[in-house]
């Protein structure tokens, strides 16, 4: 791969993935997932994932209309774990937030706001007990040149100060209004391990997450495991990207893991089929955990196109 990108560590300090050096990539220990609907809410607790990567912004586009699934598509759903009883279905989820560096994305929309945005005073940082924690998370978002953002910490009622409202506040000490896309990936600081609990609809359509040139971070955006084959770089023409996108996970303490680079049929070499190829050029048989976080190095801005579960 030409170059190495440099990333902030925890500390905000610019540093060279080099430095951390390379490592085989495992599976992260992941949650049951245990599923309750009743006529207003899908519950799909427990899923977590523990991946220390930057994040980046950007707007995702449905190449299908959204749809809010009805008693119909049960069969569907049964296929990902999901089960149905009304045509209006909201998810619940509660997710895992290791100790140190993670990235995180919501799986969810929120409802009722255009484009999927989501307010970030509905994440609720909470520990094993459903009990606020406070003044130990921090969440930070990155442009899509790798700039951090502002940073916001969250804190209890009269946690900031005597008399603030619980929420997130910024290094200024405002509570803010921020509002992020339901595909915007984000980094977490947090001094102990939490979960983050949020609510939303469902997603189900066939969705593309764009990413920029160069290094980019992106995540599942299911709430449930997606196999990386199905996941395919795009560009605005809808032509495959082939040899020009590679995906990288990291681990909470920066090490660099095993990569995999997408190639149209024929693309890897002759006769080999279309797919996610690893360093020796086998096609990677890896399934993404929900929310799982990665880095993107392309060559070209395109889209990863998420199938229609």
């Amino acid at each position: 791969m030409p170059g190495e990108p440099s990333v902030p560590n925890v500390n905000g300090e610019t540093e060279t993935m080099e430095k951390y050096g390379r490592e085989s990539h495992e599976t992260s220990g992941l949650g049951t997932a245990c599923v309750g609907v009743s006529s207003s809410a899908l519950d799909l607790r427990g899923t977590s994932i523990h991946s220390g990567t930057l994040s980046c912004a950007g707007t995702q586009r449905n190449k299908t209309m959204k749809k809010l699934m009805i008693a119909a598509s049960a069969a569907l759903l049964a296929t990902v774990g999901l089960c149905i009883e009304s045509a209006n279905v909201v998810g619940y989820q509660t997710k895992a937030v290791g100790k140190n560096l993670s990235q995180q994305v919501c799986t969810f929309d929120q409802i009722g706001v255009t484009g999927g945005a989501l307010d970030i005073q509905k994440l609720l940082p909470v520990d094993g007990e459903g009990n606020e924690v406070s003044g130990e998370v921090t969440v930070q978002f990155i442009s899509p040149l790798g700039v951090l953002l502002t940073s916001y910490t969250y804190y209890e009622a009269g946690g900031y100060d005597d008399g603030y409202a619980a929420g997130w506040y910024d290094d200024d000490g405002e509570l803010t209004t921020y509002s992020f896309d339901s595909s915007e990936a984000f980094l977490v600081y947090s001094g102990t391990a939490c979960n983050f609990q949020y609510s939303g609809e469902v997603n189900m359509a066939e969705t593309d997450v764009p990413f920029g040139k160069n290094l980019s971070v992106q995540a599942n955006i299911r709430p449930t495991t997606v196999d990386i084959q199905t996941v395919i770089p795009v560009d605005d023409e809808d032509a495959e990207i082939s040899g020009d996108v590679t995906i990288q996970f990291l681990t909470s303490l920066g090490a660099l893991q095993t990569s995999y680079t997408y190639y149209e049929t024929g693309g890897y070499d002759e006769g080999y089929a279309a797919g996610w190829y690893d360093d020796n050029g086998e096609l990677a048989q890896y399934s993404f955990a929900p929310g799982e976080g990665f880095m993107v190095y392309a060559g070209t801005t395109g889209y990863l196109r998420f199938p229609e579960l």
